[in-house]
């Protein structure tokens, strides 16, 4: 089994496989495997050629940092685990791979906010 730490690494990989077209599973997960993800990897292997899993604990999933923070890696054990069920290449990104700067939102209702805010206003004003 492969292991791959960057997109650029999985899409080439992916490009050779695609060339000679195999089918390519893909089973994503957050890693902490049990025995549901390997029957997913074990029905995958049966339908593809090929069977990537990702390992990726994603930091946009959780509300609470703390969370995220407290939320079970064991990327050794996972590896140890995927290979005998199937999979071919595992696919394990760092949070700087996945997202390379920051995130920032920015929301514009237009009108509609500007309408919002003063009914709040209203609805909060003690006169």
């Amino acid at each position: 089994m492969e292991i791959l730490q960057s997109a650029a690494a999985l899409q080439a990989q992916t490009e050779i496989w695609r060339q000679n077209k195999l089918r390519i599973g893909l089973v994503p997960t957050m890693g902490a495997l049990h025995e549901g993800h390997l029957q997913l990897v074990r029905a995958a292997a049966q339908d593809n050629d090929v069977v990537v899993v990702s390992v990726f604990v994603n930091p946009t999933q959780f509300n609470n940092a703390e969370d995220f923070r407290l939320y079970p890696r064991v990327p050794d054990a996972d590896a140890a685990l995927l290979g005998p069920a199937g999979c071919t290449a595992l696919f394990m990104p760092t949070v700087d791979q996945m997202y390379p700067q920051p995130t920032v939102l920015r929301f514009d209702f237009g009108p509609w906010s500007e309408s919002w805010k003063e009914s709040i206003v209203r609805a909060t004003s003690t006169e």
